[in-house]
């Protein structure tokens, strides 16, 4: 609703190149910083079991001195937890600012993301114990389909844990020192999923060094019977 959001621009004095980004929803995670506040876009994750495939959601994020705007490609609730923070007055986020409530949104998101790669890991023990018992003509394409979307993944975290680095070192007056803290916590987080990221592609990898092995195997096994 571009027209909308060209309203809300011109009420809260927000750069149009900001504006553009949000508008456009394939835009590279990033964090950049003007005039009139500070920006950053970042990509929200889910995962279908059932497809066996990653969706990513474009959302941009706008704050300056009292004023926080995001903005989400879908009409999900992606920030139920951190509304509900602010209903019942939980937790530090009614007593800081706006900064401080950009670090809880990027939060929320990057916590969804362990749950992705959580599912992600159990998809890949249903492989193994496929693949170590009864295994079908399927297998292999599988173990391709998941390595593309871990692929994918990749893609969408790699620039976040850039954007959110350069959220933690930033001295930009709207950010208060307090808040640095938090965000250098979070940046901890996108690395530790950056890693499970990659432990499960090496795990994939192996898999399809044990599919090849259990394919040798079992054509062994039936050159042995037809010599006999």
């Amino acid at each position: 609703e571009t027209g909308l959001i060209e309203t809300l621009g011109q009420k809260f004095q927000i750069h149009p190149l900001v504006l553009e980004d949000s508008v456009s929803t394939n835009q590279r995670p990033k964090f950049e910083e003007y005039d009139e506040g500070i920006f950053i876009i970042c990509r929200a994750l889910s995962f279908d079991k059932t497809l066996v495939k990653v969706k990513t959601e474009q959302v941009a994020i706008f704050f300056k001195k009292g004023l926080l705007i995001s903005f989400q490609e879908d009409e999900t609730d992606l920030f139920s937890m951190v509304r509900e923070r602010l209903k019942t007055g939980n937790g530090r986020i009614r007593q800081r600012g706006a900064d401080y409530l950009a670090y809880s949104l990027l939060d929320n998101i990057v916590d969804h993301y362990f749950f992705v790669v959580d599912e992600i890991e159990e998809v890949i023990e249903n492989l193994e114990d496929k693949l170590l018992g009864n295994p079908d003509g399927t297998i292999k394409q599988q173990i391709h389909h998941l390595k593309k979307e871990l692929i994918y993944t990749r893609k969408s975290i790699s620039p976040l844990r850039e954007a959110i680095n350069r959220f933690s070192k930033s001295d930009n007056k709207v950010i208060e020192e307090r808040t640095l803290v938090f965000v250098r916590d979070l940046y901890d987080h996108t690395i530790q999923i950056m890693e499970m990221v990659e432990t499960y592609r090496d795990t994939l990898n192996g898999l399809q060094d044990l599919q090849i092995s259990e394919i040798s195997f079992r054509m062994n096994q039936v050159m042995q019977i037809l010599t006999i």
